[in-house]
């Protein structure tokens, strides 16, 4: 196995418990990857400030330390890309599979900022794992609501189908996703379902009314921290019709205004009872509350709030910031 910098970092006996437990025997070193990697992108969660200052600042400084990953546990589950690459690794080669990190630079030898994946190599075939390819779609997010995982991928970058494997352990985690009792947690189907109970008729039913109950559906998940803005954020992805999607965006913004700062989402809703928009604010303290145009043009005039992809002019809310 190749020696880089990675393999220096220790893996806290906490987690190390936490992910090992309830790991079926006698199964195949390909199930217990991925066994692994599912119950890594169930168990961390992306670092919201380390999003929310676009990779910059103390933040950065902090997770490229690598004495860090000591400090990582189920409860301290906080981390970035590398951080889950490098703990991906040790997991794997402690049970014997072929794993190294590989940076898209190809620098072995120099820990953190470029973005990193797995190599995972059995019976002679490569694989390539990588949970945060994108923060709102990757397997760290999607696992915890269930969804298929396409981030294991082989070499020629063609997903792996991981049902083909007849992976039982995989189904058999659960993460309880509702906690209220009315769902089903295993899938987000129900997600949609509810939706379309809750809005049957949706040309009598008003657009924010419809938006309220995804907002609702977030706040009762169990999901917390940045999975939260990422859940809502899916939300309206899938459940708002095509031909209605352009009355409604999502801003992604940094508040400054808090001790951490963290990522507040703005959804611009076209309002067609005055023919206008209207502006809600949702972060993953979960409050979700209206607020003017005017108010959002203050704070970023005293940068308050300010957009994460401060040169991408396509996600910014006309007239603000610009």
């Amino acid at each position: 196995m190749e020696k880089s910098v990675y393999t220096k970092a220790n893996i806290s006996y906490e987690l190390r418990v936490a992910i090992f437990k309830d790991m079926p025997k006698d199964n195949s070193l390909l199930n217990i990857a991925i066994y692994i990697y599912i119950k890594l992108c169930k168990m961390l969660s992306y670092d919201e400030e380390f999003y929310a200052t676009n990779q910059k600042g103390e933040i950065a400084a902090y997770h490229e330390n690598i004495d860090r990953i000591s400090e990582i546990t189920p409860d301290n589950n906080i981390i970035v890309c590398y951080e889950f690459a490098t703990i991906y690794m040790l997991l794997l080669q402690e049970v014997g599979i072929d794993a190294k990190v590989v940076r898209i630079d190809g620098n072995q030898t120099e820990y953190g900022k470029k973005h990193t994946y797995v190599q995972v190599t059995i019976d002679d075939e490569i694989y390539f794992a990588d949970s945060t390819l994108s923060v709102f779609t990757g397997d760290l997010f999607g696992a915890k609501l269930n969804l298929p995982i396409h981030g294991i991928t082989f070499a020629d970058g063609t997903p792996l189908d991981i049902n083909v494997y007849n992976n039982q352990a995989y189904r058999d985690m659960k993460f309880d996703v509702i906690d209220n009792g009315e769902d089903d947690p295993d899938h987000i189907d129900n997600a949609f379902e509810t939706f379309d109970r809750l809005t049957k008729n949706k040309k009598e039913i008003p657009l924010r009314e419809r938006i309220d109950t995804l907002i609702k559906k977030a706040n009762n998940s169990s999901l917390k921290g940045f999975d939260l803005i990422i859940y809502l954020n899916y939300l309206l992805h899938f459940l708002i019709p095509v031909r209605e999607s352009f009355n409604v965006k999502m801003y992604f913004t940094r508040d400054n205004t808090t001790e951490k700062v963290s990522a507040k989402a703005i959804i611009q809703i076209f309002d067609e009872t005055i023919e206008d928009y209207k502006y809600y604010m949702y972060g993953s303290d979960r409050e979700y509350k209206e607020i003017t145009l005017e108010e959002i043009k203050r704070m970023f005039e005293n940068h308050e709030l300010e957009y994460i992809k401060e040169d991408d002019d396509k996600h910014k809310i006309r007239g603000v910031g610009m």
